[in-house]
């Protein structure tokens, strides 16, 4: 089959997206049976594996503790609601799966990339929508390279041993952003919006130092 429809079927979330016919059969996104399906690619004895996940409940004690965008899901309605519920559930079981990748191949390294529970940002930004795809790349790329910093250490430690080096001084440079990195132009803002933007990302720096 064409790799766009085994990537429709992958993506067909009841609810969202409607199942996707595939030789006489109906399928959908996997995420309905397990979350996280690493054992396919450690069952192939592969030493590193990297899962990215973005779908994480939030936090928000945690996130209007640190200053950052305090709304309620309840005010937002209940398609908010329902996805904490989606989210939560997700989650919880992805981190069983993770616990146990860690029993069954202790000799293997299994990276989990996602987002902080405490982002709201993130989180009240609607995925879903194809409007919103340029926020959710930038919102998304600075997470990242947030993260990674954060867990430079860990990260280095593990990483090195499969001759992956990160570099520290690549992380640590603000100007970079997720256009010019993939060779694309920079999406024009407003200088408003551009001083805005430096000075929340000074603030996001802070309170991570903190």
């Amino acid at each position: 089959m064409p790799i766009s429809t085994a990537v429709q079927a992958s993506a067909a979330m009841p609810g969202l997206y409607a199942p996707v016919l595939i030789d006489g059969r109906y399928y959908v996104d996997g995420v309905l049976l397990k979350t996280l399906h690493a054992s396919v690619a450690l069952e192939k004895d592969c030493d590193l594996v990297i899962c990215v996940n973005p779908i994480v409940p939030i936090d928000t004690a945690r996130a209007s503790e640190l200053g950052m965008e305090g709304r309620s899901m309840i005010e937002e309605g209940l398609p908010m609601v329902l996805s904490q519920t989606l989210r939560t559930m997700i989650h919880s079981r992805m981190h069983v799966g993770m616990a146990a990748y860690t029993q069954k191949y202790p000799d293997r390294d299994v990276v989990l990339v996602e987002p902080r529970p405490d982002d709201s940002r993130m989180f009240f930004t609607y995925f879903f929508s194809f409007s919103a795809r340029k926020t959710i790349c930038e919102l998304a790329y600075r997470a990242t390279r947030a993260g990674l910093l954060e867990r430079y250490d860990d990260l280095s430690r593990i990483f090195g041993r499969h001759g992956i080096r990160i570099c520290r001084e690549v992380l640590e440079d603000r100007t970079r952003d997720v256009w010019t990195g993939l060779g694309l132009k920079r999406r024009r803002i407003a200088p408003v919006a551009h001083t805005l933007d430096q000075a929340l990302t000074r603030l996001e720096a802070a309170i991570a130092a903190r």
